[in-house]
């Protein structure tokens, strides 16, 4: 897992609330994503809502990325894991690109080991939840 970030990680305080319980959930089966996720959350800026800059990808944001490799963009929300919902472009956290865009901003460029390999992606827009 390698991060290639132009920004420093920020995280919104109340998604790390809601974070750290779904780490401290041990009934989880996805162990290796959890870590992941903690792995983000230790290395991260927590700020208040209104220190957060509109361009940071939150719980429930919805972030539009290219992906370098193939030049395709995508639109995901952020979400829970009992919130995703692929078919509408619900990521759950956990997803590895779900942990990969949280924290980072618009241009932001992301590295991150995805089950087909590396994948190298750019933060083109960010929409804050209403």
């Amino acid at each position: 897992m390698n991060k290639d970030k132009t920004g420093e990680l920020i995280l919104l305080e109340n998604d790390v609330v809601e974070l750290r319980r779904l780490l401290n959930d041990k009934a989880s089966k996805n162990l290796q994503y959890l870590n992941r996720l903690q792995e983000e959350i230790s290395k991260a800026q927590v700020v208040a809502r209104s220190e957060l800059p509109n361009t940071v990808v939150t719980m429930h944001s919805t972030a539009t990325v290219l992906d370098l490799k193939d030049n395709e963009k995508d639109s995901y929300t952020l979400v829970y894991p009992w919130e995703a919902d692929v078919d509408k472009g619900k990521i759950s956290i956990l997803a590895p690109i779900g942990t990969a865009l949280i924290g980072y901003r618009e241009g932001d460029e992301i590295d991150w080991n995805v089950p087909g390999g590396i994948t190298r992606l750019r933060i083109l827009s960010v929409e804050q939840p209403a």
